[in-house]
Formats: C-alpha cells, sequence, structure tokens
C-alpha cells in the first residue's frame, strides 16, 4: 500500500511572507509531499478537515480530486468548502522521473492559484514498501527548507507517518492511516507548529478509483 493522497496539512509554507502560502492536496504525507504518483487512468477523491484539538472540523474544510493524466504525471485541483475558505481552489502537478524498486524522484509544484505563491519541490523516496523514507527541498517566495519523513507499514490496512518541514514557519505531524477496504481509507494526525502555537488536527477521507 503506498502513501495516501493527502493535502500538506497546515500549508507547506506556513507565513513565508505576506502573500498567501501554498496549499494543495497531493500524494504524500501528512506536511510533506511523497514520490508516489496516483496510477495511470485512476483518480482519488480526498475531503480533508482542519481544527484545533478541541474542535477537529472547526478551521477549513476541503475537496480534491487527483488524476493519474499519464503514467507517473499527476494532476490535482482542490476546492474550498467554506464560504471564507481563501483561495477557493488551488491546483497541482508532480512528475515522478526516477522510479527504480526501491527509490523514487519526483519533482512537484503545488498551491497554484490566483493570488498565491506556488511551491517548488524534489523529493525522493526510499524503502522496501514496509518501511520508507523521504526526504526532499522546497522553495516558496525565494525561501527554501528541507523535509523528512517515514511511514510503516504495520499490517495490510495500518499504517503509520511521520513528517516534518524544516523552518520555525512550519510544522511537523505524526499521524495514522487505515484503510477500510481497496477504495476507502481514513487519515488522522496531529500538526505541531514549530513556531509554537496550538497544536492542530487533520482529517482526510479518500476514495481511489480507476
Amino acid at each position: 500500500m503506498t502513501s495516501r493522497p493527502l493535502f500538506g496539512a497546515a500549508l507547506l509554507a506556513l507565513g513565508l511572507s505576506a502573500a498567501p502560502a501554498s496549499r494543495a492536496l497531493y500524494t504524500g504525507l501528512i506536511v510533506i509531499p511523497t514520490a508516489d504518483t496516483v496510477d495511470h487512468r485512476a483518480y482519488n477523491v480526498v475531503f480533508e478537515s482542519d481544527g484545533s484539538t478541541r474542535r477537529p472540523m472547526e478551521e477549513a474544510s476541503y475537496l480534491g480530486v487527483e488524476v493519474g493524466a499519464l503514467p507517473r504525471l499527476e494532476l490535482g485541483m482542490d476546492y474550498g468548502l467554506r464560504a471564507d475558505a481563501s483561495p477557493h481552489s488551488t491546483g497541482n502537478i508532480k512528475y515522478q522521473f526516477a522510479s527504480g524498486k526501491r527509490t523514487q524522484v519526483a519533482v512537484g509544484v503545488l498551491g497554484v492559484g490566483q493570488h498565491l505563491s506556488a511551491a517548488s519541490y524534489i523529493v525522493l523516496t526510499h524503502g522496501d514498501g514496509k518501511l520508507r523514507g523521504h526526504s526532499g527541498v522546497q522553495r516558496t517566495n525565494r525561501t527554501t527548507r528541507p523535509f523528512f519523513g517515514a511511514d510503516y507499514q504495520q499490517t495490510e490496512r495500518l499504517q503509520w507517518v511521520a513528517d516534518t518541514t524544516l523552518g520555525r514557519e512550519n510544522a511537523s505531524s505524526v499521524g495514522a492511516n487505515y484503510a477500510f477496504s481497496d477504495q476507502f481509507s481514513v487519515m488522522a494526525g496531529v500538526i505541531f507548529p514549530h513556531e509554537g502555537s496550538e497544536k492542530s488536527v487533520a482529517v482526510f477521507l479518500t476514495w481511489e478509483g480507476k
């Protein structure tokens, strides 16, 4: 089982400038992308909600669609479901240009939208399928930050994840993904902002289709 398509939870760039930060639903962990892409001619529909630990859905809700447009090429679009969502819709693109048995490398751009500062990144994923590590760098608003993460497949259906993007403006997270079937999975995680503000909760419901 590969990592579920998740959006960079509390935003991949949480405040690098006055411009709105980049965000998008994409294949990855909770606050970082991975080198995974949606299979060719397959699609994922993802509902995502953010909130505090006391009120898990109070901050934002999004609906996203990702498509394997070509082999190793993923295109995505997500939409804010609340009237106060800003921006209301954003896009992303990812291409996996190196694909080996244990190692994959991908490049991507996320947070493409009006009045947004898009983020570009390169990421390497390495592992045996049960335990994988991820590392890369992202660039937003002329600032470059490294990121790291890992996922562990405990059972056929249960996966644990942890990830971080360096920089005081970014965050770390821990969470778990449970696949109820080959099509439907739920991931939940706690996000810890590095600048010390209140931790938050992100929940993702994913439907995979072909």
